[in-house]
């Protein structure tokens, strides 16, 4: 499975820590990810998400010098990475280089809820919305006139 740059995973490897990483690419020696768990302004948080996924071929080349990866005022650079001209991290604290050998394995953490409990919550809601409404309709025909269909519908000449 080819997980695109961005995914969320939990990443397991023999060397180095082991945890939760967001992928960035996978080479054929090389596993390029972020580390996001490390103390970072929301705003260089959001902005190597976003370099992450807009160009992800590009972070091979960081280590060596060779890019200066820019979103707004975030900067990341073989000099760490930059929010304006503030050093808020070094390269090595936020993107990890892993060799593939390395790695033990990697699972995709899922943010989403089950379908299952999806369509169970919308059924248990449509039931109390019907039954709440049943109950209303009901009250308000025994006090306006009379109704049809399990007091669904009010004899509107009478409320007039």
């Amino acid at each position: 499975m080819r997980l695109r740059p961005g995914t969320k995973v939990a990443l397991t490897v023999a060397i180095g820590s082991s945890g939760r990483r967001t992928m960035v690419t996978a080479e054929d020696a090389l596993l390029i990810v972020l580390n996001l768990t490390t103390t970072l302004p929301d705003d260089a948080r959001k902005a190597l998400l976003t370099i992450a996924v807009r160009t992800p071929d590009r972070f091979r080349s960081l280590e060596s010098g060779a890019a200066r990866l820019i979103d707004g005022s975030v900067a990341l650079s073989a000099d760490g990475l930059f929010v304006d001209t503030t050093k808020v991290a070094d390269l090595r604290d936020v993107v990890e280089l892993i060799p593939r050998d390395a790695v033990r394995e990697v699972s995709v953490e899922s943010n989403h809820g089950s379908l299952v409990w999806a369509a169970v919550g919308g059924g248990a809601g449509f039931v109390a919305g019907l039954v709440t409404g049943l109950a209303l309709a009901e009250h308000e025909s025994s006090h306006v006139g009379s109704t049809a269909a399990f007091g669904l519908f009010t004899d509107l000449s009478t409320t007039i």
